[in-house]
């Protein structure tokens, strides 16, 4: 993602509106992604082990799966 948002806004800045040309706000839209990331990577990091199986509907599915082996 930020490759491809550093490759819009900066590398094909001649095709953006005149008005919006701003260099230090493309240079924001460019970079922004790397927080996101990272931001994004810290929240999966915290997530305590399991939380996608506490489910219900999965430990049922689950449950059956194993019930017919």
């Amino acid at each position: 993602m930020f490759v491809a948002t550093g490759s819009f806004f900066l590398g094909q800045a001649k095709v953006i509106p005149e008005p919006l040309r701003i260099w230090p706000l493309l240079y924001v839209l460019a970079f922004l992604p790397l927080p996101a990331i990272f931001y994004w990577l810290w929240r999966v990091r915290r997530r305590p082990p399991g939380i996608l199986t506490r489910n219900p509907r999965y430990e049922l599915a689950s449950n059956a799966l194993e019930a017919q082996r």
